[in-house]
């Protein structure tokens, strides 16, 4: 890790309001109840991880510096991690190789022990699946939160090819910038397309061209952007299978991530978006870096009409929470998406987009008071109930509060018994670098139709308020007053 110059943690302590923040002290722990009876031993062991995994990670050093991290390693499944590549991005990039070891317990959780040049780092994990983790930093050096995905071995070499959807964001000294678009690649490494970009609160629509590298042995290369502006951007970008591919923007003084998955649509319409779908999305305000996260839903008729659909959005720490909204859209044969929202009681918000596919795709929101981004989903159903959170679930929340130090990143296991109770089993909080870790206390969760979920813990927190893409995934966010803290939930299953 380096410490270089960089962006820092901005926020002005008058627009914050003291109150409790999620599950952090110790003595709110005995107003939380006793756990239920819920078995959550699980089944996996050190064979879980096992193979080729890219990760990405966000957070801020101690001194109060931002950072993004990405890289991949290699997984033994005896609790070796044999090798990997460390991509760190504080001012400038650094790349270090590194091996180390770890250790999974029955339910998921691990540690992960890293040497990545004279530092030894520490993470905290919680596996949802043989192929997905979440991960805290679990030392001094700072607080950041991400997750990893096991890699397809046999794509890791090829060019990436065809007709890609992208979004990224990046927040810089001069500005934070969203951007959402299409590319597609050619056998000689080229590649053009169309984009959308929300700079300085103004929107446009440059065409881009630009090249790919052909990636390493551990799926990892480096593509670049050229506006038709002239602006050029450059990412590392880590394969995780031939669709998908995570992005970590390299260029000097700016902190930029993204994501990139191929299309399959060849011919879309206003039909091709229909149903409903959930989303979320994350971003700067004048005020702070990661100063808004939001989350919601939305049903769309096929017709060009949003009939249905919720909201909930903290800017700031300011919560606006269970805000019904509908709207209209609009889709051209490019899979460009136009999107109006009217979320009752506040402003209208336009959102521009690409389909990935008609289950989903990427937007931003063209305002002119923050620049946020993020993605939508086709939601497996239209008729949640609190029986649909059922077993065993893996959780990250990553941002900042109105505590001190401010940055936090929260990671755990947390049992849904599908009747309304929730058991935290395991819960590791990293405040700037000081760790925490503990469990056995329970809370109250609800499910609605539509999907959004609110957990309580009496005491501690007023609400995690999320939505449901599937019974066994979602968005998150914490609600309370003063907490900017995104995240994700995701049903644990053992291999």
């Amino acid at each position: 890790m380096s410490t270089f110059a960089g962006p820092t943690l901005v926020k002005s302590s008058l627009r914050w309001v003291h109150c409790a923040t999620l599950l952090l002290l110790t003595t709110f722990l005995a107003q939380c109840g006793q756990a239920p009876s819920i078995d959550t031993h699980g089944q996996f062991t050190t064979g879980s991880l096992k193979g080729n995994y890219t990760y990405t990670i966000a957070g801020v050093l101690a001194g109060g510096f931002l950072y993004q991290e990405g890289g991949t390693f290699v997984a033994d499944g005896n609790g070796n991690i044999t090798s990997g590549n460390d991509d760190f991005v504080q001012g400038s990039l650094v790349s270090q190789s590194f091996v180390g070891s770890y250790d999974i317990a029955s339910d998921g959780a691990g540690t992960v022990s890293l040497t990545i040049g004279n530092k030894s780092v520490q993470w905290a994990i919680t596996m949802a699946t043989d192929s997905q983790l979440y991960i805290v930093e679990f030392d001094s050096y700072g607080s950041g939160g991400g997750g990893a995905r096991r890699q397809a071995s046999s794509d890791l070499p090829l060019l990436p090819s065809g007709s890609f959807a992208f979004r990224t964001h990046n927040a810089a000294a001069q500005g934070s910038v969203s951007k959402v678009g299409v590319f597609t690649t050619q056998s000689d490494g080229s590649l053009t397309g169309q984009e959308d970009v929300l700079r300085q609160g103004s929107l446009i629509s440059p065409s881009i061209s630009g090249s790919i590298s052909q990636p390493d042995q551990n799926g990892r290369g480096t593509i670049n952007f050229q506006e038709s502006t002239g602006i050029v951007s450059t990412f590392n970008y880590y394969v995780i299978d031939a669709h998908t591919l995570n992005l970590l923007q390299i260029d000097m003084n700016s902190l930029g991530e993204g994501r990139a998955e191929r299309r399959t649509a060849s011919t879309v319409s206003n039909a091709s978006l229909q149903e409903s779908f959930a989303f979320k999305s994350s971003g700067d305000t004048p005020v702070s870096i990661g100063g808004v996260n939001s989350v919601g839903n939305f049903n769309a008729d096929g017709n060009g009409n949003v009939t249905l659909g919720t909201y909930d959005t903290v800017s700031d720490g300011a919560p606006v929470l269970n805000t019904a909204i509908d709207g209209s859209y609009s889709v051209d044969s490019a899979g460009h998406l136009s999107l109006f929202l009217n979320p009752h009681g506040t402003a209208p918000m336009q959102e521009v987009g690409w389909l990935v596919d008609s289950s989903h795709g990427f937007f931003l929101i063209n305002a002119a008071d923050r620049v946020e981004d993020g993605r939508f989903d086709r939601q497996s159903t239209t008729s949640f109930t609190n029986s649909s959170l059922n077993g065993q679930f893996g959780f990250v929340l990553s941002g900042y509060d109105n505590q001190t130090p401010s940055p936090v990143s929260r990671l755990g296991v947390i049992a849904f018994d599908g009747q309304g109770v929730a058991s935290f089993q395991d819960y590791i909080v990293n405040r700037a670098g000081s760790t925490n870790r503990k469990g056995g206390f329970s809370g109250t969760y609800n499910v609605t139709g539509e999907g959004r979920i609110t957990i309580a813990v009496p005491g501690v927190t007023k609400a995690l308020v999320g939505h449901l893409i599937s019974p066994n995934l979602g968005y998150l966010l914490v609600a309370d007053q003063g907490a900017e803290e995104p995240g994700r939930l995701e049903q644990t299953t053992p291999p």
